[in-house]
């Protein structure tokens, strides 16, 4: 019955994407570039992105398995020669739709921390989407809590750097730490969706889970990892979850990201306004 259903699926896909193929044809053949409607329609028709009005993370199809594996099934729909044929603003949304597909919900993140036998302990809390804002959240849960930048250098790789919640962090010289090519900048809030599943606020250390194509490099900080136990946010900025300094490292090297942990450089210490500087 589930092959049934997934031929159908299949089908009902491929009828899409070769009527949005035939209208870019038409338009080529015209002697231009497709119209600006037509781009719209190759990013937003809805046969191009399998995936109901349902929450994020789940399969539309009710007699399959909500999971990753079955998500990642979807791929093998929208063919690499298949994609091929798109335009190229088509094709990147395309693939970042059906990439998203595979990302873990925080459910699948707690079932993997628990098949990998890490203890964790979750508390579910009003959404936070700043340091302040989870000062409350702080008070009520032990341990190290953290703050996470997702950052990318000059040449285009990616980190994830986790550190405590209140540790200063001299951006303008991280990337002489941790070996990047030239200051870093923050990441843009789709590539955030596009590599690690979340949103912004919902920035985590167990985000890299969904990192499946070791695109992202991970960094600790040293002061975070000097506490026994510490916090992430479960995927969702809603909820925190609790783990040993061990076992976090545990996890991410099962999800292929052995992180680097070094001590991240602070800035510099600001003169006293009585003071003057050296000349």
């Amino acid at each position: 019955m589930r092959q049934g259903a997934l031929e159908k699926r299949k089908a009902r896909l491929t009828a899409g994407l070769r009527k949005t193929l035939i209208s870019e044809r038409m338009e080529r053949a015209k002697g231009f570039e497709p119209s600006t409607p037509t781009l719209a329609r190759l990013c937003s028709t809805p046969e191009l992105h399998p995936r109901s009005a349902a929450p994020k993370h789940r399969c539309e199809a009710a007699d399959l398995p909500q999971n990753a594996a079955h998500c990642k099934g979807v791929l093998s729909i929208f063919s690499t020669e298949a994609l091929s044929l798109l335009h190229p603003v088509a094709r990147t949304w395309a693939r970042m739709e059906v990439a998203s597909l595979a990302h873990l919900s925080p459910q699948n993140l707690l079932d993997r921390l628990s098949e990998l036998g890490i203890k964790a302990e979750t508390v579910e809390h009003d959404p936070v989407f700043t340091v302040a804002e989870s000062a409350s959240v702080k008070e009520q849960i032990p341990g190290a809590h953290s703050k996470n930048l997702f950052v990318k250098d000059k040449k285009g790789r990616f980190f994830l750097i986790s550190a405590k919640h209140d540790t200063a962090i001299d951006l303008k010289r991280t990337h002489e730490a941790i070996g990047a090519s030239g200051r870093l900048s923050f990441g843009s809030a789709d590539q955030l969706r596009a590599l690690l599943g979340v949103e912004p606020g919902s920035v985590t250390a167990f985000a890299v889970v969904n990192d499946t194509d070791g695109k992202v490099t991970m960094v600790l900080d040293a002061n975070l990892m000097e506490h026994e136990r510490v916090n992430f946010h479960p995927l969702v900025n809603s909820m925190t979850t609790g783990v040993s300094r061990d076992d976090l490292v545990a996890f991410l090297r099962a999800t292929g990201h052995d992180p680097l942990i070094l001590r991240l450089p602070e800035p510099p210490a600001e003169l006293p306004d009585d003071t003057q500087a050296p000349m």
